[in-house]
């Protein structure tokens, strides 16, 4: 399962439509499958017990919430942690106002499950209505089990008597 996660560092796209906002281009269009988190680089001032903060973990939001958090004339939120959304393949971050001069050529590090090859595109020549997206070592592993579901039937008698009882019954 692990060759299905994958991490990328991208840079920023040129600035959004709000002041607080940062956007970036989903990397990998094609592989990108299923957000499972990001970080965003960024040059803190403010230093913990551990030291200066070189990057922030970003929480995703719901394109439905995600208006709380854009800089208007009327809105200037208080975001303690910058936030994201996925929106058109691409990934708009929203940063505190008051904290944006610490977020100069940011980049996002995005760690997605990768979108892999199908097991079976074709057959004469006409494409599947159903296609499996999994690793090859699953693929494999539920055939070996489609096989031993396949011979066990085959060979238990017990089946074959709870097949004929359900003929009598209809």
């Amino acid at each position: 399962m692990q060759s299905l996660i994958n991490s990328v560092g991208i840079s920023a796209s040129p600035a959004g439509n709000f002041p607080n906002e940062i956007i970036f281009d989903i990397p990998n269009q094609g592989d990108f499958l299923y957000f499972i988190s990001a970080s965003i680089s960024c040059t803190s001032a403010d230093t913990s017990l551990d030291g200066p903060v070189n990057s922030r973990i970003v929480q995703i939001v719901g394109s439905n919430d995600v208006d709380r958090f854009k800089a208007t004339r009327n809105n200037v939120p208080w975001i303690k942690d910058p936030v994201c959304c996925i929106q058109d393949n691409i990934i708009h971050v929203f940063v505190d106002l008051f904290d944006i001069n610490s977020y100069i050529l940011p980049r996002l590090t995005v760690t997605y499950i990768e979108k892999k090859d199908h097991f079976v595109d074709a057959v004469d020549n006409e494409t599947l209505a159903d296609t499996v997206v999994l690793s090859d070592s699953m693929i494999e592993e539920l055939i070996n089990l489609a096989i031993i579901m396949a011979t066990e039937n085959v060979e238990s008698p017990r089946l074959t008597t709870k097949v004929q009882t359900r003929q009598l019954e209809s």
